[in-house]
């Protein structure tokens, strides 16, 4: 596993580098990339496809993950939130191919965790009692609501984010 991170937090980072503009990594490095919740918070988020495919080699995976509905976060930097189609362009136009997409939560799982963020943010100071919450949570809001999801929301009109596997094209002539 090699790391990218343009603020690392860690000396198990790799490359100093933000995403849209990798150039510490060469050409066809990589088997596989995993970019999750990131691409929201990257101002030029086809140039960061563009670069992902690039340092993928042929034949090469992406897992992706990208919200949908999500409140702000790590402001400034929250630009994006994306839909099936904004993927499929995202992907194409890193010359990648998309495998599958698929759906994560829905919106009743979203004011869940709205829900949730503001129990456990008053609770969570209080050692016994944030455990006893945790769970409660667990049981009486994001079970029920991600059980309600899959009644209420079957085409994912209001999902929480996408979870996607991509491929780069092998060339003609190759394996």
């Amino acid at each position: 596993y090699d790391g990218l991170d343009p603020f690392p937090r860690s000396d198990r980072v790799l490359y100093v580098a933000d995403a849209q503009a990798m150039t510490p990594v060469p050409d066809d490095a990589y088997d596989s990339v995993l970019c999750l919740e990131v691409l929201e918070h990257v101002p030029d988020p086809f140039r960061a496809m563009g670069e992902i495919g690039r340092v993928l080699k042929p034949g090469g995976h992406l897992v992706l993950s990208v919200p949908h509905l999500s409140r702000l976060h790590d402001l400034p930097h929250d630009y994006y939130r994306y839909t099936r189609h904004g993927i499929e362009q995202l992907i194409k136009a890193g010359g990648l191919e998309m495998i599958e997409c698929r759906v994560r939560g829905g919106l009743m799982s979203f004011l869940s965790h709205q829900a949730s963020t503001i129990v456990l943010g008053l609770v969570w100071g209080i050692p016994v009692v944030r455990t006893i919450a945790w769970h409660l949570n667990r049981w009486l809001l994001v079970y029920p609501a991600w059980a309600l999801d899959g009644i209420l929301d079957r085409q994912g009109l209001f999902a929480l984010g996408h979870t996607i596997a991509a491929r780069k094209p092998v060339e003609a002539g190759g394996q």
